[in-house]
């Protein structure tokens, strides 16, 4: 689990810085991640997940760890499969925050750290808003912040 939140962790904000620095000319100096894998699901499919598989693929150059990203048109309904039976990605892409609610409250999500949901009231627009939309209960009721939201449209 430690690994899937580091992963999360990094992949939340090398996606949203990477692409910029790369094109500034700096260099990632991150954790060396190679021989990792980064599953992810979500419910882009092409051309949708080109933006997505472009990123991963900075994300895979800057660390060294490989990311397979898979779209699915009934990512609603395999995402609670795969979480009922123990075999989640390492990150999913919810596009409802209530199945993210969902899915938390039967623990099948991981917490982010205060220092994510730091970042987020910082550098979000509106920042204690997004972080209330992605805080849910955990199977035992405690409200937990689970989420970084990206490409929303509203």
């Amino acid at each position: 689990m430690r690994l899937i939140n580091m992963l999360a962790l990094i992949l939340s904000f090398v996606l949203s810085a990477t692409s910029s620095l790369y094109a500034a000319g700096h260099k990632y100096s991150g954790p060396d991640l190679s021989g990792q894998k980064v599953t992810i699901s979500g419910p882009w499919l092409a051309p949708e997940d080109g933006y997505m598989r472009e990123i991963a693929g900075i994300f895979e150059k800057a660390t060294g760890a490989t990311v397979e990203y898979g779209g699915s048109d009934s990512f609603e309904q395999q995402i609670v499969i795969d979480i009922k039976a123990g075999s989640p990605p390492d990150i999913a892409i919810f596009p409802q925050p209530g199945l993210a609610a969902n899915m938390a409250a039967l623990g099948g999500l991981t917490p982010l750290s205060s220092g994510v949901k730091n970042a987020v009231l910082e550098n979000y627009a509106a920042g204690q808003s997004w972080v209330d939309l992605a805080t849910y209960p955990d199977e035992n009721g405690n409200d937990q912040f689970y989420a970084i939201f990206y490409k929303v449209n509203v």
